[in-house]
């Protein structure tokens, strides 16, 4: 099987999640605490020829080939999801994050692409659930956290009459303004009764959003409408835009998981529960006879604008099948299939992101080239060509404006570039452009491909080659003058030269 083909394979296989794929038994959920080193592993099969790792988010984290671009085995964790700052580590037979924090946890996506005695290509893939927890209280999922941290309090607050909106906040009057640079600031206030680590947990939810979508949270300056974040009785949140100063409660004691910050951000930024968008029914089905008296309004149906996504079980914002029981009975039971987990979401999903991005009308799609290799000339070289979201048409890679195509030394396949055998003409302004239905963006970067790099093997070399030109030279030089001072001997006996010879 050619590179190229393994290459192929692997980016589709990223981008798309499904290639001829077939389901891997899934790993165990890996347990850590916030600062020790997370270990995530790779299904091994016969035939694996390449790995792809994504984070939940849905961005690619790192590559490894059998035989990669550079025609031999690699491994490659990427830096282009500023997250995780240089945490990563890619073998053939994990995924490693280095001090693992608590906004890393949630479901990892490996695609293992293998080749079968036939020749035929098989990508499978396979979520990988990490936890991180900063204490010994084990949590297993968004609903089980709010029900403990609130006490069967709601964790949407009936708005003030003054600032009740009747409609659902998929219309404008309760979504955040879009700046003129096509992002949206959501501006707060986060209360001193936090601690710098609590703090640094709660910002890197916002983080987390802001890594996939155009929203950005940013502390308030002047502005009328923002989100006073405080340490409130549990954790809760108006829904959208109520105007004026919003409280977001995140409690110190309970509140502080990844999964909780991003639920109650959603929330504020204009989002229902799943389990109540409109076509729920579809869905889920909803026991109100075993749900404790007074919390049905958790359960009523919203006429949302679901932005033309799935129905999403693992979506952060999806509570789970005994939220609001009386009893041990259930609430909510997934259909047709009444296995499907529910409400155990650790961290926000691929559809919780496109649903910000089509609510909010991002046309960013955060493209980057990022060079993986140092470009020295006849080497190898791979860029990468990274993107936010999953709803891309199309990738052109171009050099110095020029389409670049598939060639000997040129392999494209997707968001990768791969050049081998480097030439010095190879250097240049490449450019990746990435378009969806609604948007194209591009990214540049400089290729400079550097002269080789003599070795202290080819400086000895050069060394020796010289010494033995030196040598040859004198030992000409010697044999020359011999031979000059044996001609005016032999001249001499003849009398040649002697102006007194007579013939």
């Amino acid at each position: 099987m050619r590179s190229s083909q393994v290459v192929l394979a692997v980016i589709l296989a990223s981008v798309c999640g499904t290639l001829w794929c077939q389901s891997l038994l899934g790993a165990a959920p890996r347990v850590v605490f916030s600062g020790d080193d997370a270990t995530l592993p790779t299904p091994f099969a016969p035939g694996l020829v390449s790995v792809t790792w994504q984070a939940p988010g849905g961005a690619i984290l790192g590559l490894w080939w059998a035989q990669g671009p550079s025609g031999r085995s690699e491994g490659v964790a990427f830096g282009h999801v500023a997250h995780y700052g240089g945490r990563l580590n890619v073998t053939i037979t994990q995924l490693r994050i280095a001090a693992a924090q608590s906004s890393d946890a949630g479901n990892y996506t490996v695609t293992a692409v293998t080749n079968t005695t036939s020749g035929d290509i098989i990508v499978r893939s396979v979520l990988v659930e990490l936890r991180v927890y900063e204490d010994s209280s084990v949590k297993h999922g968004i609903s089980e956290v709010l029900q403990e941290a609130n006490g069967g309090l709601d964790d949407v607050p009936e708005s003030p009459a003054a600032q009740r909106n009747a409609d659902p906040c998929t219309a404008a009057g309760c979504m955040w303004e879009k700046s003129t640079d096509g992002h949206v600031y959501v501006p707060y206030v986060l209360s001193s009764q936090y601690s710098s680590v609590e703090r640094s947990l709660i910002e890197g939810g916002m983080k987390s959003i802001h890594s996939s979508t155009c929203v950005r949270f940013r502390e308030r300056q002047s502005e009328r409408d923002y989100l006073s974040i405080t340490s409130g009785k549990g954790c809760s949140s108006y829904i959208g835009r109520q105007g004026g100063e919003q409280q977001v409660s995140l409690q110190r004691m309970g509140c502080m998981y990844t999964s909780t910050i991003q639920h109650e951000l959603l929330h504020a930024l204009g989002f229902n529960h799943e389990h109540q968008r409109s076509d729920r029914d579809n869905h889920v089905r909803v026991y109100l006879e075993n749900v404790e008296d007074g919390k049905e309004r958790n359960f009523n149906k919203v006429a949302t604008l679901n932005q033309n996504t799935a129905y999403d079980y693992s979506s952060v914002m999806h509570y789970d099948r005994l939220a609001f029981s009386k009893g041990t009975a259930p609430t909510l039971v997934p259909i047709p299939d009444s296995s499907v987990l529910i409400g155990q979401a650790l961290s926000m999903s691929s559809a919780d992101f496109t649903r910000v991005n089509r609510l909010y009308q991002c046309n960013e799609l955060s493209v980057k080239v990022s060079i993986q290799s140092t470009a020295i000339e006849g080497e190898s070289v791979t860029l990468q060509c990274t993107w936010a979201t999953g709803a891309e048409k199309s990738i052109t890679w171009k050099k110095d404006g020029v389409e670049i195509t598939q060639g000997n030394r040129i392999t494209v396949a997707g968001g990768l570039l791969g050049i081998s055998s480097l030439q010095r003409e190879d250097a240049g302004d490449y450019s990746c452009t990435v378009a969806t239905d609604d948007t194209a963006e591009t990214s540049r970067a400089m290729l400079t491909v550097h002269w080789k790099c003599l070795t202290l093997g080819g400086l000895i070399g050069i060394v020796i080659a010289c010494i033995i030109v030196l040598c040859a030279l004198c030992i000409a030089i010697v044999l020359l003058v011999r031979e000059r001072k044996a001609q005016q001997k032999r001249n001499a006996s003849y009398g040649i030269g002697n102006p007194n010879f007579k013939a």
